[in-house]
């Protein structure tokens, strides 16, 4: 029986600048090519992750970072997923299925892909184009029954470096995805394939969005929430789907589409319902810097969006996949939250321990202290010790301590 997967990467995209999820966005010509290609848009789709690298991880493996060893922004599949895990690309192989990865020189110069894939096709856009790899690809659907072909673009992020994290930036990105999908659907035929998932990794922070304090932006919708969009020859009618979804429900689902044995993942194929219980965990940092430790976690439910740096924080009603209202923290929801960060993210319980001996340390600081003769201490310092007492530690303090921390020390 003949089965083709196709698997369409697209770096950056905001799932909340998409027409179908926001209507307060004016539609593109690549919100109406997903229109018309049918199948369904998930709303309510996440990342634990929001950077490349580790995106690129849980879709390989189907594993948290936590699991898969791309434990940090700058740890990518190449140099640091574990040895041990076996990745898509080898359970697809030893069931005699053709695989095929295509992307540019840049994406395999940073690692995306595990040093364990086998059959990249990688563009130089000095000397070939994306069209040249689409007739290679159409060669493969022909010569072989079952095929899996995993393309990486990069259009969206590329026009975000060009013109800057905007509206502007939105428009161009959308307007060059359109034209690249254009092309592909002209060389290939859409019905040719049994799965069609569309997906990005993470968004952008830029005048447009929800806000929060500066030092919580980076997980909330504008930077987590992700375009996911699937097609199958047996959902062509265009639909939008509200479950609460993340990025490590893809390995689940692609396995299925071979009707293969699932593995023990951390996701939940896009076949099966979610329950209302779910809850997504997100870890990343407050600072766009090289080194930053990871600082800053989120997590998503049902009805709740909850964000933290372990010393600020902030709690939402979810309304409608694009419209939160901030309500006080509720304790019964963020004692939930926070047992998950403990048990999935790599450094929420780290930091923890950390800021409570910094508390520890202040405590000390106020207690009243002579010299070691007995006398007193000058009276102005003793006005500035009491001056230092604090119920919580300062902002500043805890980035102090993130960056001079090694990170998951």
């Amino acid at each position: 029986m003949k089965k083709h997967t196709l698997l369409i990467f697209c770096d950056m995209v905001r799932g909340n600048l998409l027409h179908n999820i926001n209507k307060n966005i004016k539609k593109s010509k690549f919100d109406l090519f997903l229109e018309n290609l049918g199948g369904t848009l998930y709303t309510n789709a996440y990342t634990p992750a929001p950077d490349t690298g580790r995106a690129y991880s849980m879709l390989q493996t189907g594993l948290s970072c936590k699991k898969n060893g791309c434990d940090d922004v700058w740890k990518y599949p190449e140099f640091f997923l574990k040895e041990d895990i076996e990745i898509l690309d080898e359970i697809l192989l030893k069931e005699d299925i053709e695989t095929t990865y295509i992307g540019t020189k840049r994406n395999d110069l940073s690692g995306v892909f595990s040093k364990k894939v086998k059959n990249k096709i990688l563009i130089d856009f000095k000397i070939q184009t994306y069209e040249k790899s689409f007739l290679i690809l159409n060669e493969k659907l022909k010569k072989f029954d079952k095929t899996f072909t995993w393309i990486c673009l990069d259009d969206y992020h590329v026009a975000a470096d060009d013109y800057g994290a905007s509206m502007k930036s939105d428009d161009v990105g959308k307007e060059k995805l359109f034209n690249i999908f254009e092309k592909l659907f002209t060389v290939l035929d859409k019905n040719d394939f049994d799965e069609i998932i569309i997906l990005s990794d993470h968004g952008n922070v830029h005048k447009y969005g929800f806000k929060d304090s500066r030092i919580l932006n980076l997980l909330n919708d504008d930077r987590t929430k992700i375009l996911l969009y699937r097609v199958t020859k047996k959902n062509q009618e265009f639909k939008l789907n509200n479950e609460l979804r993340s990025i490590l429900d893809v390995f689940p689902t692609i396995i299925e589409s071979f009707e293969l044995q699932n593995r023990k993942v951390c996701g939940v194929s896009l076949n099966q319902k979610v329950t209302d219980e779910r809850i997504i965990s997100m870890e990343s940092y407050s600072e766009f810097l090289h080194l930053s430790p990871l600082n800053l976690w989120g997590c998503r439910s049902k009805d709740y969006f909850y964000l933290t740096n372990q010393n600020y924080k902030k709690m939402y009603q979810v309304r409608s996949p694009v419209d939160y209202k901030e309500i006080n923290i509720d304790k019964e929801e963020e004692e939930k939250f926070i047992k998950v960060l403990k048990e999935e993210t790599v450094n929420y319980e780290v930091k923890e321990k950390e800021l409570k001996s910094i508390e520890r340390y202040y405590e000390v600081l106020n207690y009243h202290y002579r010299y070691s003769d007995n006398s007193e201490r000058n009276q102005f310092n003793k006005e500035r010790l009491k001056s230092l007492k604090v119920k919580r530690v300062p902002y500043y303090i805890s980035v102090l301590l993130s960056k001079l921390t090694k990170r998951g020390n």
